[in-house]
């Protein structure tokens, strides 16, 4: 048996227990004296219940009011339907609640499913994302030899990401890239097509540049495509072809083919197969342009060997009657010059000044032939030697004009030492040739750019004019006579080509009458 603790005015109902137990005993012993005459005990009883009646009442008395406080039968069963009416309430609340958890965990779970789906969707894309990036990356270079390995690589790698069944690849009218063959495909039960027969309809589409996507064929009420016989024979549920076009013409066409279920195509399939598709079509661009600088290669090729030819002509078969002709020339004003009237010494005289001029001309031309054909490998070369070299060339032609030619520290650059000290020396002769009455000034200079190095030469001779600033690089184009000034008119193309040869360019800024200024780049790192 346990002690409630819940139970208040606990002495009370101790104090009413003992109250009663003594009056049932008092009671008693007024039988029991009736015999026997025990009235001390009676007495004693007596008084133990007093005591406690008085007790008893020591307790009640603080509990009065409170008593008095208890509320009504009526009332009380006024605040038993009002407890009725909240429990009621209560009940209702936690129905409600219930029912909207229930539909919060059918929100959720909803929600579980769409977040799941964009999940799926969104690793969907990323995957496209990648293999738009790896396809890409793979004809970033095209080779000749491995373009249709790419195809075949890139068509593996698309069925496989777009969970489809087959992938085609059609070019039509390729003659100038000149393609192994003209489909591409992979896939099961993939095979060549006779695209005229069997996709007739599908590529009269394509051809007006449409892209043609259907999720169901069964359900194709646009197109009516189930009477092409490839897609009747194969059972396809699914189709997304997208044309190739190069410039304005319809090259061929992608196909994507789902067989065993039908594929719903939305818009980030269209943007994969756009993506594809351009890459698909910039390399087969690139293709054709390396099958065509393949082709401008020989061509060149033999244009060189063509040119060598000529420079072995030039060097043996013209030069020899041209010596004769000096030679002869030459002995004949040593042994009867004097024997000639004037007249026929001025012939003379004329033969001599051809010959050299011819000679000049000749050695100039096979020294712009050979800029490329006979050119050094690049080395380090210093700068400043090779203008202590041209001065000691050109020294007197500096005493003659009595030109004051500056420069300052020039760098070590990689080249072709010869034909930097041809570039070098036309320059300045060209400025000690085309030179005013004023004092002659030569300044070189250089300037350290990102990649690059600016030489400058500049004179204060008698100047170009700006219609002739461009002309002046072209061979043979000459601004003055060849009585007032000597010369070819190689020396600048031969300038330019030397340039050209170490990836630099060069032109002139001049006001006429004012000076040149000719300015050339050479980069920093550069190997022919």
């Amino acid at each position: 048996m346990r002690q409630r603790n819940d139970i208040p005015f606990t002495y009370i109902f101790l104090l009413f227990s003992c109250f009663i137990l003594f009056c049932g005993l008092t009671h008693v012993m007024g039988i029991i004296t009736i015999w026997y005459p025990l009235y001390w005990l009676s007495g004693l009883i007596k008084g133990l219940t007093a005591l406690v009646s008085v007790l008893t009442a020591f307790e009640l008395f603080p509990i009065i009011p409170m008593a008095l406080a208890l509320p009504t039968p009526e009332k009380l069963s006024i605040l038993n339907q009002d407890l009725e009416t909240r429990i009621q309430e209560k009940q209702v609340i936690e129905l409600q609640l219930k029912t909207l958890n229930q539909e919060l965990e059918e929100i959720v779970e909803k929600r579980t499913l769409q977040i799941k789906k964009i999940n799926e969707r969104l690793k969907y894309k990323i995957k496209l994302e990648q293999l738009i990036t790896y396809i890409s990356s793979l004809f970033i270079k095209v080779s000749t030899n491995e373009i249709e390995d790419k195809f075949n690589i890139s068509l593996k790698k698309i069925t496989e990401v777009l969970a489809i069944d087959q992938s085609y690849l059609f070019l039509k009218g390729l003659s100038t890239t000149k393609l192994g063959q003209d489909q591409y495909f992979y896939g099961e039960n993939t095979k060549k097509i006779n695209c005229n027969n069997e996709l007739l309809f599908l590529i009269d589409i394509l051809k007006d540049f449409n892209v043609v996507y259907i999720n169901n064929l069964e359900n194709d009420k646009k197109y009516n495509f189930l009477k092409e016989s490839y897609i009747l024979q194969n059972n396809i549920k699914s189709l997304l072809a997208y044309p190739l076009i190069y410039g304005d013409s319809f090259i061929g066409f992608l196909m994507f083919i789902s067989i065993k279920k039908p594929k719903k195509w939305d818009r980030v399939d269209l943007i994969f197969t756009r993506l594809i598709n351009e890459t698909f079509v910039k390399a087969i661009e690139t293709y054709g342009m390396q099958k065509e600088l393949k082709t401008w290669n020989k061509e060149l090729q033999r244009s060189n060997e063509e040119l060598e030819q000529f420079a072995y002509v030039a060097s043996h078969d013209l030069q020899e009657p041209l010596r004769t002709i000096s030679s002869f020339s030459e002995l004949l004003k040593e042994e009867y010059y004097h024997q000639i009237d004037e007249e026929g010494q001025l012939y003379l005289d004329l033969i001599m000044s051809a010959s050299n001029r011819m000679k000049q001309l000749i050695k100039d031309l096979l020294s712009l032939s050979r800029i490329q054909t006979r050119g050094q490998e690049f080395s380090l070369v210093n700068c400043n030697e090779i203008i202590q070299d041209i001065l000691e060339i050109l020294q007197i032609s500096i005493k003659e004009t009595n030109a004051e030619i500056t420069y300052k520290q020039l760098p070590i650059i990689m080249g072709d030492k010869f034909q930097l000290t041809q570039l070098w020396q036309n320059l300045i002769s060209n400025s000690l040739k085309f030179h005013s009455d004023r004092p002659l000034t030569i300044n070189l200079t250089v300037q350290s750019l990102i990649d690059q190095w600016l030489f400058c030469v500049e004179d204060n001779g008698i100047g170009i004019s700006p219609e002739f600033q461009e002309r002046i690089f072209v061979v043979f184009q000459r601004l003055h006579t060849q009585d007032k000034y000597k010369g070819t008119g190689i020396g600048l193309a031969l300038c330019q080509k030397i340039v050209t040869r170490h990836g630099g360019k060069i032109w002139v800024e001049s006001d006429l009458g004012k000076g040149s200024k000719f300015f050339f780049t050479i980069p920093k790192s550069f190997v022919a």
